[in-house]
């Protein structure tokens, strides 16, 4: 029947999204309206230590390990329920590895009837970007004072022009 092929076409959609929840390198959490967990992947309990039954029914701000965390976190689920605008956020962790950095985007989830039913919350690991863009603003101001300290003149000659010259 068609109402029978519509639960099946459901389940496999419901299937298919936890698949990629469980597996995903990424933490995802899904908030209800009071800011309480309803869910947690893998990749969350790994990254803080805790175990999804931990997890479940406690508040973000409750995993956040300082006031300032907890503040940051229920400030952006509270307006992710009030705007129904997604919201992003970095933030330090400290995790069983060591302090992470992390970025942290919270999604409003509508029910059927368009109202806000929960915010899913997907945070990245992004330490290592963060290192490396650290190291190549270092590096470049490195060469430059190389380069403007630099006792000969020095310039680059580009299409007939000369775009920079050193002091």
């Amino acid at each position: 029947s068609e109402r029978e092929q519509a639960r099946r076409e459901i389940f496999e959609r419901e299937q298919q999204v936890r698949t990629l929840a469980e597996n995903s390198p990424d933490l995802v959490v899904r908030c209800d309206s009071e800011g309480r967990c309803r869910y947690a992947n893998p990749a969350f309990a790994t990254a803080t230590g805790l175990s999804p039954a931990e997890v479940i029914g406690g508040r973000m701000g409750d995993f956040a390990f300082s006031a300032k965390h907890r503040a940051l976190w229920e400030r952006a689920i509270d307006q992710v329920f009030a705007s129904g605008q997604s919201m992003t956020v970095e933030f330090d962790l400290k995790t069983p590895t060591g302090l992470r950095r992390f970025e942290s985007r919270a999604i409003p989830e509508t029910a059927g009837d368009g109202a806000i039913a929960s915010a899913l919350v997907v945070s990245r690991d992004i330490t290592d970007r963060v290192a490396t863009e650290r190291a190549l603003r270092q590096s470049e101001e490195r060469y430059r004072t190389l380069i403007e300290s630099a006792i000969i003149g020095i310039l680059v000659h580009q299409d007939g022009r000369v775009p920079y010259a050193n002091p």
